[in-house]
């Protein structure tokens, strides 16, 4: 896997910002989708690039994934990403736990200097994960979404199957978080991702929210 460049100079009237080598790609946002772990099941994250276009639906590209069990490891693994795909921002489900590990992650981050991540929720994020998963469905339907070669992903979509619905994000965490990362890349055109302010609770957790 190779790293995100992000440019000096925008292309293509402001939306063009990274560069990824390995696929000679130009991208105008790159975001991830994260599912929790519990006590039971492995959480997931998966990174996702939005393509350069004047006009939608602009391809977009999976370029990373990875799993865990252990909240902790999971962040490590997830900061990683931010630093080498530019992904600072990763859409989910907040939940309390995951809050504490990220607040002391960010604060230590801050210390040593090191890539912070924002995590947001999801469109409609109080909706049922069937919600999220019909955007992704559609995308993939659209032809709109490609995959890097040995992604667990394709396979685990046709797990899933074209007309079988999603109980519960952890039921398939890695196509859970894919359908976090597209319902935002989707829901939110490049043009309207405008935030009213970024939110410091006091232990170096941060939030987001759209205006």
């Amino acid at each position: 896997m190779s790293k995100v460049k992000e440019l000096n100079t925008p292309l293509l009237g402001g939306l063009g910002k990274y560069r990824y080598p390995e696929k000679n790609l130009l991208l105008s946002r790159i975001v991830g989708g994260l599912v929790w772990p519990s006590s039971e099941n492995t959480g997931a994250a998966v990174v996702v690039a939005e393509e350069s276009s004047i006009r939608p639906p602009r391809m977009l590209h999976v370029l990373a994934e990875v799993e865990d069990a252990n909240m902790g490891e999971l962040i490590t693994k997830v900061s990683t990403l931010v630093w080498d795909l530019c992904a600072n921002t990763f859409y989910g489900r907040r939940d309390q736990v995951a809050s504490r590990y990220l607040g002391q992650w960010n604060s230590e981050a801050r210390k040593k200097r090191m890539a912070q991540f924002f995590f947001s929720p999801a469109p409609s994020s109080d909706l049922p994960i069937e919600y999220h998963y019909s955007i992704l469905r559609d995308r993939l339907n659209q032809k709109t979404v490609q995959f890097f070669e040995g992604s667990q992903l394709p396979g685990l979509i046709l797990s899933v199957g074209p007309n079988q619905r999603l109980h519960n994000d952890l039921e398939y965490p890695f196509v859970s978080a894919l359908a976090f990362a597209v319902s935002a890349l989707t829901v939110w055109e490049p043009t309207t991702e405008v935030y009213t302010h970024t939110v410091d609770d006091g232990r170096g957790l941060f939030w987001r929210d759209r205006k």
